[in-house]
C-alpha cells in the first residue's frame, strides 16, 4: 500500500504504524514516489548440525501471499519463500522429497514429476546426489523406471568445495519455468565464504534477499512478470548511517534479469555464483542473469529512504519485456556507525584462495586441450529453440569431454535476444565478450549472451576445467532462462574418467 499526496498533514509515526509514509515528510535523498509497506521477511534456515543437514521437502499446493496478493501454488512446505539451506564443507546432505504437486489446468488437476538440481554444487551427476534425469512422480502416477513420490537424496559436500552462493530448484525437462515459477526454488549456502576469505567483514550484519519473478493470477501472455525481494513486493531494508552490511543477493527466478541500483549507493562484490572474488569490486549496478548470485558488501549513506531498483533490461527485439521496477526502500536512521575500518579494508585482497577448489587465475594458465563453439538458435516465432541447431534430446549426447579436459567455448548468439549460458557440476572463467579481452576476478556458473546486433551475433568466450573426478558422468547445459530451457535449449555432456 503506498501514500503518494504531496499535502499530508497526518502525524509521520502514524503513517509508519499502518505502513504508510507521507512523500512529503521523507529525508533529503529519498526520490521515490513508493514507500515500504512492511519490513522485509527473513527466510527460515536450516543448519547443518554435527556434519549433516536432514530436510524434509514436501513440494505441493498451498495457498500463499505473494506481493498482497493470495491465491494458491505448488510450493515447498507450504509457503513461497523455501528455507534456506547452511552447510560445510565435507557435510552429508539428506534432503526427502515428497511430490504432491497438483497443476490446475481448465479445471482440471493434473499431476507432474519433479526432482531437484543442486545449481552450482560440484557434486556427483548421478543417483542419489544430482541427477536430474530422476523423475519423481506423484503418488498413483508413478510411470515404469522412474520413482513413486518419494526420493532420498544423499551427497557430501566436497572437502575442497568453493564457498558461496548456490540453489536448489526442480529440473524435470519441460516443467522446470512452471515449477520455479510457482514458487519451487531455494537457497543453498556453502559456509562460510566471508570468514574465511574476507575475515574483516565476518561480524557485519547480513541481509539475505532471494529475487524472484512470478505471474500473479490475471497476469496475460506477453506482460512483465511480477518481481519480489523474499516474497514481498516493496519491503522495507533497514540500516543505520554510515554501517556496512553484507548482502546475500540470489535471482532464484525463472526468466527475468536484475539488475540492482540503490540510489546513492555502490555494491563491492565479494562473490558471485558461489566463488569468491580476488578481490572486492566495486560496481554502482549489480546485473544478475536469470540463476545467477553475489555476495556483497553495501554501505550506507546519510540518514533518508532509498529506493532499490532492478533498471530496465535490453532483451532484444525477440526477447520478453523487463522495465524497470522498484523492489523495495533502504531506510537509514539510527545513531551513526562508524565504518572507517571497514572502508580501509576494501582494499584488501581475498584470503586462502587455496583452500578451495581451483581459482579463476589459476584457470587461467591451464592449457586448452580443445575449442568448440556452442550456438544459440530460434525459429522466428519465438516458441522453439536449438543448441547447434539441435532441439534438446534426452537420449542424444551433443558433447562428450574426459576428466582432465580444459576446453575453450564459444558461446554464440544469432538470436534477437539475450540468453543465459549455464552448465552443471562445473564452473567457468569468462574470458572474452563481443570481442573484447575480459579480467573476471572469479569463476562463474551462469553469464549473459548478448544478442545478435546488426547481423553481428553476440559472442562469449569462457574457459571450462572438467578436472574433478567426481564429476564424471552425464549431465547438461542449456540457457538459464528457463521457458528457453524447457523448449529446447539443452543440451547433454558425458564426462568420462580419467584414462
Amino acid at each position: 500500500m503506498t501514500y503518494q499526496s504531496e499535502g499530508c498533514f497526518v502525524p509521520r509515526h502514524a503513517l509508519l504504524a499502518a505502513g504508510l509514509i507521507c512523500l512529503a515528510e521523507l529525508l533529503p535523498g529519498a526520490a521515490s514516489a513508493q514507500q515500504a509497506a512492511e519490513e522485509l521477511v527473513r527466510p527460515e534456515e536450516v543448519h547443518s548440525r554435527n556434519g549433516e543437514l536432514t530436510l524434509a521437502l514436501t513440494a505441493a499446493p498451498a495457498k500463499i501471499n505473494v506481493a498482497g496478493v493470495s491465491f494458491s501454488s505448488n510450493v515447498f512446505n507450504g509457503k513461497y519463500l523455501s528455507p534456506v539451506l547452511r552447510v560445510r564443507r565435507g557435510d552429508l546432505v539428506k534432503i526427502h522429497l515428497v511430490n504432491e504437486i497438483a497443476k490446475a489446468d481448465n479445471e482440471i488437476s493434473k499431476p507432474e514429476p519433479t526432482n531437484l538440481h543442486y545449481h552450482g554444487m560440484a557434486i556427483p551427476p548421478t543417483e542419489p546426489a544430482d541427477d536430474i534425469f530422476v523423475e519423481v512422480h506423484p503418488k498413483g502416477h508413478e510411470h515404469v523406471g522412474h520413482h513413486s513420490n518419494v526420493y532420498e537424496y544423499a551427497w557430501r559436500v566436497p572437502e575442497d568445495h568453493a564457498l558461496g552462493l548456490h540453489w536448489y530448484h526442480p529440473h524435470v525437462h519441460g516443467r522446470v519455468e512452471d515449477q520455479v515459477l510457482s514458487g519451487l526454488s531455494g537457497l543453498l549456502v556453502v559456509e562460510s565464504m566471508t570468514e574465511t576469505h574476507y575475515p574483516q567483514f565476518a561480524d557485519l550484519q547480513r541481509q539475505t534477499l532471494i529475487l524472484r519473478d512470478i505471474d500473479l493470477p490475471g497476469a496475460k501472455d506477453g506482460d512483465p512478470k511480477t518481481k519480489t525481494i523474499n516474497g514481498q513486493k516493496h519491503p522495507a531494508i533497514r540500516m543505520r548511517p554510515g554501517e556496512f552490511q553484507i548482502w546475500e543477493i540470489g535471482n532464484l527466478g525463472a526468466d527475468s534479469y536484475f539488475d540492482l541500483e540503490l540510489d546513492g549507493h555502490s555494491f563491492w562484490v565479494l562473490g558471485r555464483d558461489g566463488n569468491p572474488t580476488e578481490l572486492p569490486v566495486k560496481e554502482q549496478t549489480l546485473y544478475l542473469s536469470p540463476g545467477a548470485r553475489a555476495e556483497v558488501l553495501v554501505q550506507s549513506a546519510k540518514a533518508g529512504h532509498y529506493p532499490l531498483r532492478s533498471l530496465k533490461v535490453d532483451t532484444g527485439p525477440q526477447g520478453d519485456p523487463n522495465p524497470q521496477v522498484e523492489l523495495g526502500t533502504v531506510i537509514v536512521e539510527g545513531g551513526p556507525v562508524n565504518g572507517g575500518s571497514t572502508s580501509a579494508d576494501l582494499s584488501k585482497p581475498a584470503v586462502a584462495l587455496d583452500s578451495g577448489d581451483i581459482t579463476a587465475r589459476e584457470v587461467r594458465k591451464l592449457p586448452i586441450t580443445n575449442r568448440r563453439t556452442i550456438t544459440f538458435s530460434e525459429t522466428a516465432d519465438g516458441k522453439t529453440f536449438f543448441l547447434n541447431n539441435k532441439m534438446f534430446d534426452q537420449g542424444r549426447i551433443d558433447t562428450t569431454v574426459t576428466i582432465g579436459d580444459v576446453e575453450e567455448w564459444t558461446l554464440r548468439n544469432v538470436t534477437g535476444e539475450r540468453h543465459v549460458f549455464h552448465i552443471h557440476q562445473t564452473d567457468f572463467l569468462v574470458t572474452e565478450q563481443e570481442g573484447a579481452a575480459l579480467d573476471y576476478k572469479g569463476l562463474r556458473d551462469v553469464i549473459d549472451i548478448p544478442q545478435q546486433r546488426n547481423g553481428k551475433p553476440g559472442e562469449v568466450k569462457i574457459i571450462v576445467p572438467f578436472l574433478r573426478p567426481n564429476i564424471a558422468g552425464k549431465f547438461v547445459y542449456h540457457c538459464h532462462i528457463l521457458e528457453h530451457e524447457d523448449n529446447g535449449m539443452m543440451a547433454n555432456i558425458v564426462v568420462l574418467p580419467a584414462k
